[in-house]
């Protein structure tokens, strides 16, 4: 991906779309954007073959948008998130499909890590500015209320799998979270 991506910034650079002083971010824009295309195409051909689609829709769109707002675990290599985002991708969605959650139980564990997920931004205050995590704390805030309100609606509607798929969704993030909040404290433990 990082060959591509170089060729790419060569080529619009040729053009004099871009400073030479850009190159470098605009060969990361590129690599992550081919990566993170590459991930999505297998996740969604797969799911689409399994018949859980939609499933994997919903769980993206969670994950989009709350993951950035609470952090998560980043994998050094390439190699390793994109096996590791395909399984998580695939995997949820497979779950989901064999084994859903009843409909009481999700709505009830969803509000429980919605609830987590809103507290573990406390742990965030550390690392930004007032301003900004007032205005993080926020924006996490409406996305949980926006999923929450999906839920209920799902829940109402009695559509069983996608509800469940949320859940399973926040559940995918609550751990990627967790992992990097271990990890960056056994970091800190061997560097001190």
């Amino acid at each position: 991906m990082k060959k591509i991506a170089d060729l790419l910034t060569g080529y619009i650079g040729r053009k004099g779309i871009i400073k030479e002083t850009d190159y470098a971010i605009y060969t990361y824009g590129f690599q992550y954007g081919l990566e993170l295309g590459a991930c999505f195409v297998i996740c969604f051909i797969i799911t689409a073959l399994m018949g859980e689609l939609w499933e994997e829709i919903i769980f993206w769109l969670i994950f989009f948008c709350v993951r950035s707002y609470v952090g998560g675990f980043h994998f050094k290599k390439y190699t390793y998130c994109f096996v590791c985002s395909c399984s998580v991708g695939i995997g949820l969605p497979l779950l989901n499909k064999y084994y859903p959650l009843d409909t009481n139980i999700s709505i009830l564990i969803s509000l429980i890590f919605g609830l987590i997920l809103l507290k573990s931004m406390a742990r965030r205050k550390n690392n930004l500015e007032e301003q900004e995590f007032i205005f993080f704390k926020n924006q996490l805030k409406k996305r949980l209320y926006f999923i929450f309100l999906g839920s209920i609606i799902l829940y109402l509607l009695k559509i069983e799998s996608m509800l469940s798929m949320v859940t399973y969704s926040l559940f995918a993030i609550l751990v990627s979270m967790i992992l990097n909040v271990t990890l960056s404290h056994k970091k800190e433990i061997n560097i001190e």
